[in-house]
């Protein structure tokens, strides 16, 4: 029984009668699959770009349109906060805005000083955390 053909063993690569043959075949398959990956390869790193790319733009998009509202927002405010300032403290209107001239002299101070554990580190962390997420 060992000879017959009811024993014969699976063979799931079937050799042709050429050898030299199947080894190109497989050699070309092998190469285009190796293109296909690499081109998947290139297509998701485009895609992951573009995505960090288009997060970081938002989020400066959105910091620029707040920072730009910011002086009107503050100008409103100082106008405001300086005619209180005169009314509490029964000073002339002037007296007021140089009160608020002077406070916002030192916290401009402050925010020298301390500018770059304020804004440098903070931004540029940010965008390095996005751009390598």
């Amino acid at each position: 029984m060992a000879g017959s053909s009811r024993h014969r063993r699976f063979n799931a690569f079937p050799m042709s009668t050429s050898p030299d043959l199947d080894i190109k075949e497989e050699i070309g398959a092998t190469v285009g699959y190796l293109e296909a990956y690499f081109e998947r390869k290139v297509q998701l790193v485009k895609l992951d770009v573009a995505e960090k790319t288009a997060q970081t733009g938002a989020s400066l998009a959105t910091g620029l349109i707040l920072v730009s509202l910011l002086p009107i927002v503050l100008t409103t405010l100082s106008i405001g906060l300086g005619f209180l300032l005169a009314d509490l403290l029964q000073w002339s209107v002037a007296g007021g805005f140089l009160l608020l001239a002077a406070f916002y002299i030192v916290l401009g101070g402050l925010i020298f000083i301390f500018r770059r554990q304020l804004f440098t580190n903070p931004i540029l962390s940010k965008l390095i955390r996005e751009l390598f997420k």
